[in-house]
């Protein structure tokens, strides 16, 4: 789906993937300042279209980017910046292994390449209720869903340490893209009445996500997309020191630093779009902190 450039045009090209349980309308403050300086697509609800379902290791999920960048490719003639956050730069690097004649470049925000040894023992306990234990899946598949307002739904989101670093604004932009009103329609009326609202990202498929985390990308690591970089939160709390050592020192992907937690692109939207736009050497106005020597020496 084209934000901007549905005609063939000569501008940039970016594709954006979001993060599991945000849909793309959550990043609209991100997303604006890359639409000034480029045409922008994007892969939306993934896991909530039937043609590509949740299954291990997204395969199907893959698939549906690669869809959505050949549309972009055939239209514009121009491979895409591959751009994704958490999940969203999952399938982005896996989508720049499958098709790399589709990408020009790929940078994956606040994404862990595992090592070979996490890889082995999730591929085991995925296997097992352990899963729930080990990944956010427990969590997701418990999570709240209905309440009774979008105001209702933001007051209880601000409360949630998730979300605590969120602008009031973007976590509005949050609530209005994940809930959706849930309806009764009146006895004998053509009416339709608002019994509450309710989340459009389903809490199964979300927990579903992350239990078919992807354990089979050690394999492939050695011929990854040329251009492929990290943008990492200062503060994030999923990707660690080993997984930094691992992705600089011994795959040599240049690691950069963003200001916040694994949600930056949520927290400081347009710095943290400012700085993206650097990388990728378009107009912007922050540039990144690489992360050697920063937090992991």
């Amino acid at each position: 789906m084209a934000l901007r450039g549905q005609g063939v045009s000569v501008a940039p090209q970016l594709h954006f993937a979001h993060a599991n349980g945000f849909p793309i309308a959550s990043y609209r403050q991100f997303l604006a300042p890359l639409q000034n300086a480029a045409a922008v697509s994007v892969t939306d609800f993934i896991g909530h279209h039937p043609e590509f379902p949740v299954s291990d290791n997204w395969f199907h999920l893959c698939n549906q980017l690669i869809r959505d960048v050949e549309t972009v490719v055939e239209r514009t003639g121009q491979p895409v910046h591959g751009i994704g956050h958490s999940l969203g730069g999952g399938l982005t690097f896996m989508a720049s292994l499958q098709r790399p004649d589709l990408f020009r470049s790929a940078t994956l925000l606040d994404v862990p390449l595992i090592t070979f040894w996490e890889a082995t023992v999730f591929a085991v306990l995925k296997m097992t209720p352990w899963r729930d234990r080990v990944t956010p899946a427990g969590r997701a598949a418990r999570r709240r869903s209905v309440w009774p307002s979008q105001q209702a739904a933001f007051d209880y989101m601000r409360a949630r340490a998730l979300f605590r670093q969120f602008p009031d604004s973007v976590l509005w932009d949050y609530v209005q893209a994940v809930t959706e009103p849930v309806t009764a329609a009146d006895a004998g009326a053509d009416s339709v009445q608002t019994q509450g609202w309710m989340l459009r990202y389903r809490p199964e498929i979300e927990a579903d996500i992350f239990r078919t985390y992807p354990t089979n990308w050690v394999r492939h690591y050695r011929r990854r997309h040329p251009d492929l970089q990290v943008v990492i939160g200062a503060e994030t709390s999923l990707v660690r020191p080993h997984h930094v050592r691992l992705m600089q020192h011994k795959l040599d992907i240049p690691v950069y630093q963003a200001r916040g937690g694994h949600l930056f692109p949520l927290e400081y939207p347009e710095l943290a779009a400012d700085q993206l736009l650097t990388l990728l050497g378009l107009p912007a106005g922050h540039s990144p902190q690489p992360a050697a020597g920063v937090a992991y020496g």
